[in-house]
């Protein structure tokens, strides 16, 4: 039997492009996929929105005459704050797991790091479960706080006789919400479900109310709802708000800030405690090492005035059952 002995384990997954993990990574989560990403070089970094719309004295624009005065227009910005934040985890192995080995352990262990920090990266940004302070509003929290709401209940299904809802038209009118508050509804983020209850509504008669199928858009095999890409949550963190059926928006206007890439370190003579300060493993000890890795990010939205929404148009909206 082919045997890895633990100096051989380390070297083979210390010289591992760590730019596999970080791929895996975006593949587990969606606003790694989607969201609009920008480097950060310190902790903290300023993201300027537009804070009050071009405006001339008296509020006039056109010119009075061949020798008119042109106003001067003023216009202001606003800051938004990214904050890196660290989300992280420690993988303990046995040494005599290592020995025995005939496999690639770091092919197993990495794939579910990516799951890891994919799973609770989406649950904070999209739900806000877990999330730091800093990180402000959810998509969320900050869609019902601006009443961008759209109920399905409010949509039965056309010859349905109340059997059935039309959540396509739903996904319609909450396309509407956020193109109504001025931004460009060019995103939507759902659960895996709601293909299939799209695809299955019918009339008394039994055909199709959702005519448009889940169509592929051009090469990148994104599906679409009504021509605007959507995006299935593989990994179910969605599935934690069980109101919820889907969050549509601009998806330019949620910014993720990347502070650093995964790293990662090996310990084998550390003690490795609970949230109590109680001892759990003692590595040293017990012939352990134990993978430690870590991502720094930031999360705000970006939520810039426009003509349409004023002050109190937000670039997302909810569907909830």
């Amino acid at each position: 039997m082919a045997v890895i002995s633990r100096a051989e384990a380390i070297a083979l997954i210390s010289e591992q492009n760590m730019g596999e993990l970080w791929q895996d990574v975006i593949k587990q989560s969606l606003a790694m996929q989607t969201f609009r990403h920008v480097q950060m070089t310190k902790k903290q970094m300023k993201v300027r929105v537009l804070d009050a719309l071009p405006a001339a004295p008296g509020g006039g624009a056109w010119i009075d005459g061949d020798m008119g005065t042109k106003p001067t227009l003023s216009m202001a910005w606003a800051n938004k704050w990214l904050e890196a934040e660290e989300i992280a985890g420690i993988v303990p192995i046995p040494e005599n797991v290592l020995d025995d080995a005939d496999m690639d352990i770091w092919a197993e262990v990495r794939p579910r790091i990516a799951e890891y920090v994919g799973y609770h990266l989406d649950s904070a940004v999209f739900l806000g479960i877990n999330a730091p302070a800093s990180f402000g509003d959810d998509l969320y929290t900050g869609a019902v706080n601006a009443g961008n709401v759209m109920d399905l209940s409010n949509y039965i299904a056309l010859g349905t006789q109340g059997q059935g809802y039309d959540i396509a038209g739903a996904f319609s009118e909450t396309i509407g919400l956020v193109e109504d508050d001025g931004f460009a509804a060019n995103t939507i983020w759902t659960k895996r479900a709601i293909r299939r209850r799209m695809m299955n509504l019918r009339d008394a008669n039994g055909e199709p109310i959702y005519s448009t199928d889940f169509k592929q858009s051009g090469q990148t095999s994104v599906a679409q709802i009504w021509g605007v890409e959507t995006y299935l949550a593989e990994n179910a963190a969605l599935n934690q708000n069980a109101n919820l059926h889907a969050i549509i928006g601009d998806r330019s206007r949620a910014v993720l800030g990347i502070r650093q890439d995964i790293e990662f370190k090996f310990l084998d003579q550390a003690t490795l405690t609970d949230g109590a300060g109680k001892v759990i493993m003692s590595l040293a000890e017990q012939d352990m090492i134990a993978l430690r890795f870590k991502m720094r990010a930031g999360f705000t939205v970006a939520d810039p005035i426009t003509w349409e929404g004023g002050a109190a148009g937000y670039p997302f909206a909810v569907l909830v059952a």
